[in-house]
């Protein structure tokens, strides 16, 4: 399976709201900067995400984009069929349907997976990821 360059950039957008922490936003510039997303297309992205709900924005001085709901509960699933669609669709193969079925199986559990991974979780493994960089040694 292979996830489009937008689905990518909208993974790196939602993943940059959440990192912000809960009800602060970003603005297109900021995000396009912090994640090396060309603005142009975040504009698009951004406005799929918050016709799904994902996001929402804000206008003024303190405006931006924001998730709509806390991180915990945006999943990588509901992100990618927002920008992608169906999640790992598979070919059927008609002369050969055990491997179907073994090609079904596996797109299944990437399915499963992307469903049970939450932006909260991501955050918390960059954290994790993060200290376990930090040399402490003097």
């Amino acid at each position: 399976m292979r996830l489009s360059q937008k689905c990518i950039y909208g993974l790196l957008a939602v993943y940059e709201l959440a990192a912000a922490g809960a009800g602060q936003s970003r603005t297109i510039n900021e995000i396009a900067a912090a994640q090396d997303v060309p603005t142009v297309f975040l504009q698009t992205i951004l406005r799929e995400l918050r016709n799904s709900g994902i996001v929402e924005s804000r206008r003024g001085k303190e405006g931006g984009y924001l998730l709509s709901r806390p991180a915990r509960t945006v999943t990588l699933a509901e992100v990618i069929r927002c920008l992608d669609g169906e999640i790992a669709p598979v070919d059927e193969f008609t002369h050969a349907m055990a491997l179907t079925e073994e090609m079904k199986a596996i797109a299944e559990s990437v399915r499963a997976k992307y469903e049970q991974v939450n932006f909260a979780d991501v955050i918390l493994r960059a954290q994790l990821m993060q200290n376990e960089g930090l040399d402490f040694c003097i």
